[in-house]
């Protein structure tokens, strides 16, 4: 419930900075109970707990957090809260979870990048993968003629487009 409180998110946030990332673990637990990973992830609050979890624990421990995430990787990419989430994966999970999550962006392109959320995700992928993988996701954005257009005019399109491109 702390996860979803406009006011004790903070205090978990501040316990997530300052503890030890071996000491998170019950919170990593908690997340990945009972299939809450997708609700929490795309909660107001619960999305930067999920965030700062992935970016401060070591992959081990976030191991079935991102597994959870991957499963639900498409509608997380078109979520207004979700997608940062993914965005983390992207930045912080292993390259194994990296690979895996791309590719789920390049086989769904189409729908993610046409989402004002999933323009964002795009980005994070052309921004923390590797280069040969970037290709793979450029090539998958310019088969859609229609989609670098839109990319363009999203709120942050052109620098997407810029790394399509480049």
């Amino acid at each position: 419930r702390a996860m979803r409180c406009p006011h004790a998110n903070h205090v978990l946030q501040k316990v997530i900075s300052t503890m030890p990332a071996a000491s998170l673990q019950f919170m990593v637990d908690e997340i990945t109970q009972d299939d809450l990973a997708k609700k929490i992830a795309t909660h107001r609050y619960g999305g930067r707990i999920v965030q700062q979890l992935l970016a401060k624990c070591e992959a081990a421990q976030t191991r079935d957090l991102a597994e959870a995430l991957l499963q639900d990787a498409v509608a997380l990419c078109c979520h207004f809260f979700g997608s940062y989430a993914i965005q983390h994966l992207l930045e912080f999970g292993t390259a194994d979870q990296q690979y895996r999550c791309l590719r789920i962006i390049e086989q769904n392109v189409g729908s993610i990048a046409r989402s004002p959320s999933g323009v964002g995700v795009v980005g994070a992928a052309m921004q923390h993968t590797s280069s040969l993988d970037r290709i793979w996701l450029a090539r998958a954005v310019v088969q859609d003629p229609k989609l670098l257009p839109h990319l363009a005019q999203a709120r942050h399109g052109p620098g997407v487009v810029s790394q399509v491109v480049a």
